[in-house]
């Protein structure tokens, strides 16, 4: 990495926390806490060195949502989550690790992670990524 270049600040989201305490508690309940453990370990050692470094290096996140859903997505409700002012001016953008994929939402320099997903589920439930009522699901 060329040392001139400033590393991303990566912001956790009460939503992306949220999450992880979801599927700390599922690992918790299938007696495997270990689970939970590897998880963490590939969070902090891999992706947050990877996102500081390449903050653009998850795909565009496009999904199901039409231009203007993004739109709305990224304008009106991340910045209540992320607690940006004003319209988000930013990406919204996936990365894979390992079994689960992180939604996060670049804005300039800055990585918010705003949720986790087992890689089967189908989607994020963008209603609930401020919600502690999001459970986590591996199938």
């Amino acid at each position: 990495m060329n040392d001139e270049r400033r590393l991303a600040e990566i912001l956790f989201t009460e939503g992306f926390v949220d999450r992880l305490a979801s599927i700390e508690r599922y690992w918790s309940r299938v007696g495997f806490p270990h689970g939970f453990d590897r998880l963490l370990d590939a969070i902090e050692n891999n992706a947050i060195p990877l996102l500081q470094s390449f903050p653009a290096m998850g795909r565009r996140f496009v999904g199901a949502l039409t231009e203007a859903c993004e739109s709305r997505l990224v304008n009106d409700v991340l910045p209540a989550i992320t607690r940006i002012d004003g319209p988000a001016q930013g990406e919204l953008r996936e990365y894979v690790l390992d079994d689960h994929v992180l939604l996060y939402l670049l804005t300039g320099n800055t990585v918010h992670l705003l949720s986790i997903r087992y890689d089967r589920q189908p989607s994020f439930d963008f209603h609930l990524l401020n919600s502690p009522e999001a459970e986590y699901s591996t199938g």
